[in-house]
Parts: C-alpha cells; structure tokens; sequence
C-alpha cells in the first residue's frame, strides 16, 4: 500500500511537478521562519557554539582565538540571517542552478525510495506506530471545545447578531409571508396536529381520566363551575324560558279541549 502510495506520488511529479511546488512551498515557508527575530538568536547561537568548537594549531588558532572574543552571538546572528534570506530568495527563482540540482536529486530520491527495503521497513513502522497511537477522540473532543468557543464567542457580539442572525431570521420571514406559503404552512401545522391527536388519541383519553380521578367531588364541582358555569347558567334560563313557553301552550291547548 505505501509502496503504492508512493508510485503514484511519482508519477504525479512527473506529471504535475509536485516536487518543484513542494521546494517553493518549503522556500517560502523557510524565509518566513528565517526573517523572525528567533531565528537570528538561533543562528547566532549555533553559529557561536561551532566557532567556540573548532580545533586549530599555530597562527590560525590565534586568529580564530581573537576573532571569537571579538564576536557574539547577536552579531553572528546578524550578519548570517541576512545571508541565508539571499540565498533561500534565490533557490526561489526558476533560473537558479542549484534550485534545478535540488529537484533533480529529491527526484531521484523519490524514484530510488522503493528500492530501499530498510527504508520501507521503517517507514511501515513509523506508519503504524502513528496510527496506533492516534486518539481520535482526544482530538475531535478538543476541536469541539474550540469550535464551541468559537460560537460562544460569535454569539456572544453583538455584531454578529444584528448583521447575521437578526438578518437571516427578518428575511425568513419576509419570505414566508406570502398567502400560498402562510396557507401551506397552517396546513401543514394543522396536518401534524391532527395526526398528533389522532395518534395518541387513547393516551389523551387515558391521561384526562387519570387527573380527573385524582380530584375530590368538591373540588371537579368547583372546577367546573369555573369553567363551564356561564354555560350551564344559560342552559338554566333557556330551559326556564323554553318550559314557561310550552307550559302556557299546553295550558291554552287544554282550554280549547
């Protein structure tokens, strides 16, 4: 498998130039870790340490003796970093020879790779000691705890609110408040309630007699008169009316008999 992975990492060189987009990826890269103040520290350090461990005789030690009490480590590290920008900038040109040999020899490299059994090996191994100790879930569990703070943030402005979410929802709106799509949407509420109830119709049965069960006589007459005590007073006065009525009908009936 990563033997095929590298074949067709070959030939997408050769198709595409891979290689010579990764070396102006890695150049660019390069100068821009090369321009920051840490790296002159670095450099003046290295630069320092190599200085302070080079072995000399006779008059080339005096000199290397003279000129090492003479320069620090800020001074190493400022006049090498701007020699090193110089020559990343010019592997960046395409006309520049060295730039040419470098892809010519990470070419050859790439083709000889497969060639390299002990290579191979410890690369499968590398492989899959990374994917053993890989814990995805470590990791997405962070990446959710940065997105959620994220979106606690965003929340949080005001900004974002009234240029965003207050926005999206007035357009919404404005979007459904046409006739065909207000109707449509009533329907469809209309739609999910009556197939909620029709559904659950024994549930709703069951659950009104079990709380009606719970109340005392007292109480339910109460209740009742509450909420239905206008109506049953107006049934009284159209049934007083109704039989005041049918009884001086009856009566006049009775008096032609």
């Amino acid at each position: 498998m990563f033997c095929l992975l590298f074949t067709l990492l070959i030939n997408c060189c050769n198709q595409s130039d891979l290689v010579c987009y990764l070396q102006c990826y890695f150049l660019e890269v390069s100068k821009k870790v090369m321009s920051k103040e840490e790296a002159k520290q670095k450099i003046g350090r290295i630069a320092k340490r190599l200085l302070d461990n080079i072995e000399a005789d006779g008059f080339l030690k005096m000199a290397i003796s003279s000129f090492r009490n003479l320069i620090t480590e800020e001074k190493l590290g400022t006049m090498l970093q701007p020699f090193m920008l110089k020559k990343i900038i010019l592997l960046q040109s395409d006309d520049n020879p060295y730039r040419h040999l470098i892809l010519s020899r990470i070419r050859e490299e790439l083709e000889g790779i497969q060639a390299k059994e002990q290579l191979m090996v410890e690369i499968n191994n590398w492989k899959k000691t990374q994917v053993s100790n890989w814990n995805t879930v470590d990791q997405i569990t962070e990446i959710l705890k940065q997105l959620q703070k994220k979106l606690i943030l965003l929340v949080e402005d005001e900004v974002f609110i009234d240029k965003y979410v207050i926005s999206l929802i007035q357009n919404f709106i404005n979007s459904i408040k046409t006739p065909e799509k207000m109707e449509s949407i009533e329907h469809w509420i209309q739609k999910q309630i009556l197939h909620y109830l029709d559904k659950n119709h024994s549930k709703i049965g069951v659950l009104v007699k079990e709380n009606l069960e719970k109340l005392d006589n007292k109480t339910l007459i109460t209740m009742m008169e509450n909420n239905i005590g206008k109506d049953l007073q107006w049934i009284r006065v159209n049934g007083a009316i109704c039989g005041f009525f049918i009884g001086i009908i009856l009566t006049i009936f009775k008096s032609f008999l």
